[in-house]
Parts: C-alpha cells; structure tokens; sequence
C-alpha cells in the first residue's frame, strides 16, 4: 500500500454543537452519516499548502436542515492556502443525521474540526 504524504485528522472529541435560536438542549446532535471518517476521506490536502508546507486547523460551522443536509457553511478559524475551501468542501459532501428534539427533527449548527498535517 502506498504511505500517503499527508494525514488529515478530525477531532471527534472537539466537534462541539451550537444551536440557533433555541433556548433548550437538543436530545440528539447532528453527526455526521457514517462517522467522521466519512468528512475525512472527502478532504484533500490542497497542493498549494503542501508546497508551502501549511499545517493547522480550520474551523467549519456548519447548518444542518432538518433532513441532516447542510444548508450552509462558514469557516470560523482559518489556515488559508486552499485548506478552507477544502474542508468546506468536504463537510458540504456529507449527510448528516438530524439534531432531534422533544422527538421532532430539527435546524442545528455544529462545529467541525479538521486539522490538517504533514507527514
């Protein structure tokens, strides 16, 4: 099998959930279908931040509809060099299971790690 020259990690202890105009705690948060290992395998190490050897962590706030579609990101801690755009990405390609509350489906914001390092 051939060494892969970069390693991309999400901290699934650092996923952590807000929530939009609700005042009460969500029974079930949003995940991601197939676990974080579904967003990683979608992420691309950008070539531009290989070259220049760029390593860190981008933030991505993500909107889950009520059918666990993100409606929409935002980059909320930023690497630059293509990193961003490239977590974006990848979080935008994953379904996710709907925040639950008192039974019903629900609207959430989560917050999505995505490190991104060299070997």
């Amino acid at each position: 099998m051939k060494k892969i020259s970069a390693i991309i990690l999400l901290f699934l202890l650092g996923m952590s959930v807000t929530f939009l105009a609700q005042e009460e705690k969500l029974d079930k948060t949003p995940f991601p279908i197939g676990g974080i290992e579904a967003i990683a395998k979608q992420v691309k190490y950008p070539a531009e931040a290989k070259e220049q050897n760029i390593q860190g962590k981008v933030l991505i706030e993500a909107l889950i509809d009520k059918n666990g579609k993100v409606k929409s990101t935002k980059v909320i801690k930023s690497v630059g060099h293509g990193c961003d755009e490239a977590a974006e990405k990848a979080v935008k390609s994953v379904k996710f299971t709907p925040g639950v509350m008192k039974g019903k489906n629900v609207e959430a914001t989560v917050v999505i790690p995505i490190m991104f390092k060299l070997n």
